[in-house]
């Protein structure tokens, strides 16, 4: 779609809109949309004024309406996808899940069905709802039963049944021809791995395939609607022609920015809690659990790979297992621990367990260096690089590295034969030889540190500090190894090899922006279950990468930029989207349109501290919930309970206290009947030359191999059933950028 740097519906356009919607419905208790729509427009607020007279979207912001809930933003968001239909524009709307994603393609469809019948329209425009088909496939079997629907009653599904069922709903042809005895599970059909010897096809009826359909309408529709996480980590698996260019492995958010003239995100504050999830991923290194660790599933389907493939993978996979499995059984019998404190502070925040948390391998560098080092580190400043280095060269060379020098010109520790042979030392754990050296090397350490630090829990503590750093950065390293060497299997089909890519670097957001705040990716570890450890006992990393913030404000303009090479006007619709300091529901984008709450100052937050009570071992210190380990919560909540109450902050001095109640006179009512509340009830195949390798019948003539986003089609109904596609007309769509730009 062409770029255009603003667009601008005016209030009085939009009330126009909503009153000829709401003109479909016989009943008046459904003609709400002028109403509604009044009153929030009465109360929105803008910089230039008081009053609102033209919603003003510009290409390259994110722009915030926040509003409190209930005030109309849902009729809003339908409203506008009425006036952009009239006036010829794509829109994609971006709801919170797949209920509100069929809930407002229905009410949508019906309204521009309706403003065809009324002739407003010269042609009919459609609303698609695109959605993942393992979203669509787990819905009906999951949401009715999550709501305890009576038999007797109209249920979750009520009218709309027949419809949501409709669009969830395929068959999958190839079933009668399959050669084994079983069928493949729902949402796990070999649509695109079909193969006969070494080539690979996808499946001839993919343009007929109702699990397919939904890209094929969202090329034609006027409205497309999807989900959050469809819109941040969803792919269309087929390929599309854009302006007459094959596409493979399109994503969702680059389907929107490309074909849509503005796109509205509705409850924009969980839309960014999500990318923050996406952000964080995990993968289990090891476990006492039988076949739940992801090296060990991977090292297992490796087999079914090419000898050239798996001899490839055979160092990186082995390695990442010894280390995982190494680290975590020498934590099982107490060898190691990832967290050791010698203050009782930290024993008893910590439930007693010296593994409680995430640790990172830079975690505890400061202590490292303040016992390694005692005086050279200063307390409150940032550490000197060149201590960095000197703790850095301690650890094992790596053939293929260049040799880790002090930073300042200082010598590397490596050159005092002391340190040198604490080096060598480290150096046998990661490289064991089918030996367990750990007891030697602690050993070896003792000894070796004995001059400079002579207190033995201090030595205690810098030697289990040291050797579970070496364990953590090794892992930071082949984990990495692995994650380059596994890229080749990212069309192998295999789920293990999928799953260690994305654990280890999640694509979703990173694709666009794949450095943090700190420049770099964090892979922190934790330990679980060793309240039975012989056979709980699990080792866990969780990789963060990308900047979620960034990727929020900046969507309509830098990320669309580099997703689609044109920027675009982005709308979040939130009553919470405006809240400093929340880490996930902020968002870092001008307020440009707002609603106050009801009263003003009606919720007044006061900073203040509640600390342990006198008789507590922790008297005096904040009482804290968050990063507690979970034994010792149940203390820390009982300690709270009292402090909040006696402890409550002032009143603000704006405020009265309340007047209290009179007395009610009595009564000879019973008692129920006084002083009652009411009860509130292809593989592309333009993208392979071997699509047409699989021995089946040819495509059907009716509809082409790829969807076309310049070509458009009549618009069939909300509930038309899927046989009744027909041949969709051509037409011509312009583009963004001039026919030589890459951006085509």
């Amino acid at each position: 779609m062409p770029y255009r740097p603003d667009i601008a519906p005016t209030v009085k356009e939009l009330l126009d809109i909503a009153a000829l919607i709401e003109r479909r419905y016989d009943d008046d208790e459904d003609r709400y949309l002028h109403s509604t729509l009044a009153r929030l427009f009465d109360e929105l607020r803008c910089d230039a004024s008081d009053t609102v007279e033209v919603l003003q979207l510009i290409a390259g912001r994110t722009q915030v309406l926040n509003a409190p809930t209930g005030t109309g933003k849902t009729v809003l968001v339908r409203v506008l996808a009425s006036w952009f239909a009239l006036r010829g524009l794509r829109i994609t709307l971006v709801v919170p899940d797949v209920k509100a994603t069929l809930a407002t393609a229905w009410d949508i469809s019906a309204d521009l069905a309706f403003l065809h019948e009324d002739e407003h329209l010269d042609r009919p425009a459609s609303c698609v709802p695109l959605m993942s088909r393992d979203a669509g496939r787990n819905a009906p079997s999951s949401t009715p039963h999550s709501y305890r629907e009576e038999s007797t009653l109209p249920g979750e599904w009520g009218k709309r049944g027949a419809r949501d069922i409709d669009n969830l709903a395929y068959g999958c042809a190839q079933n009668k021809l399959l050669d084994g005895a079983g069928t493949y599970p729902p949402g796990q059909e070999n649509c695109l791995t079909l193969q006969r010897g070494d080539t690979f096809a996808a499946c001839p009826w993919i343009p007929r395939c109702d699990k397919f359909a939904p890209v094929y309408d969202a090329c034609d529709a006027a409205v497309v609607v999807t989900n959050h996480h469809h819109f941040i980590d969803g792919t269309l698996k087929i390929g599309v022609n854009l302006d007459g260019r094959p596409t493979r492995g399109l994503t969702v958010r680059e389907f929107a920015l490309r074909t849509s003239h503005a796109v509205i995100i509705d409850e924009i504050d969980q839309f960014q809690s999500n990318v923050v999830n996406k952000c964080a991923t995990t993968i289990v290194l090891h476990s006492r659990r039988p076949w739940t660790s992801a090296p060990q599933k991977f090292d297992t389907d490796s087999k079914q790979l090419p000898i050239r493939v798996e001899s490839s993978l055979l160092n990186s996979v082995s390695h990442v297992r010894l280390m995982a499995e190494f680290l975590l059984l020498s934590i099982c019998h107490g060898a190691l621990h990832l967290t050791i404190g010698d203050d009782d502070a930290t024993r008893r925040r910590s439930g007693g367990s010296q593994n409680a948390g995430w640790r990172l391998a830079h975690g505890r560098d400061r202590e490292l260096i303040d016992l390694l080092f005692p005086g050279q580190a200063i307390e409150g400043q940032p550490i000197p690089e060149d201590l960095y280095g000197r703790l850095d060269s301690l650890l094992p060379g790596r053939y293929t590295a260049p040799s880790l020098g002090a930073a300042g010109g200082k010598a590397p520790v490596g050159e005092d034969p002391e340190w040198d042979d604490v080096r060598r030392a480290l150096e046998a754990l990661t490289a064991p030889r089918g030996q367990d050296f750990l007891d030697l090397v602690k050993l070896e350490l003792h000894g070796l540190l004995t001059p400079s630090i002579p207190d033995p829990r201090r030595r205690s503590r810098a030697i289990n500090l040291l050797v579970v750093r070496g364990y953590l950065k090794e892992l930071d390293a082949c984990l990495g190894t692995l994650r380059d060497h596994v890229q080749q299997l990212r069309h192998s089909g295999l789920s293990s090899a999928h799953r260690i890519l994305e654990a280890v670097h999640p694509r979703a957001i990173n694709s666009i922006l794949p450095l943090g705040m700190l420049g770099r990716a964090i892979t922190g570890y934790r330990v679980t279950g060793m309240d039975d450890k012989e056979k709980a006992a699990e080792l866990s990393a969780q990789n963060i990468s990308g900047d979620p913030h960034t990727y929020v404000s900046e969507l309509g303009g830098l990320v669309a930029l580099l997703t689609a090479r044109v920027e675009r006007p982005v709308i979040g619709l939130s009553a919470t989207a405006y809240f400093p300091q929340a880490i996930r529901e902020h968002v870092h984008a001008p307020v440009t349109w707002w609603m106050t709450d009801a009263q003003a100052r009606s919720i007044v937050t006061q900073s203040h501290t509640l600390t342990y009570g006198p008789g507590h071992a922790l008297m005096g210190e904040p009482i804290r919930i968050a990063g507690t380990h979970p034994k010792g919560k149940p203390e820390a909540l009982i300690e709270l309970a009292p402090a909040s109450t006696s402890k409550s902050p002032k009143r603000s001095r704006n405020y009265e206290a309340p007047t209290p109640p009179r007395p009610e006179p009595a009564s000879s009512l019973p008692p129920t009947a006084t002083n009652s509340a009411p009860t509130w009830q292809s593989v592309c195949p333009a993208a392979k030359a071997s699509t047409t390798a699989c021995a089946s019948p040819s495509p059907p003539a009716n509809r082409t191999a790829m969807p076309d986003i310049s070509r458009r089609r009549t618009w069939r109904g909300p509930s038309r059933p899927r046989s009744s596609r027909t041949s969709p007309p051509t037409a011509t769509s312009s583009s963004p950028r001039s026919p030589s730009s890459p951006a085509d």
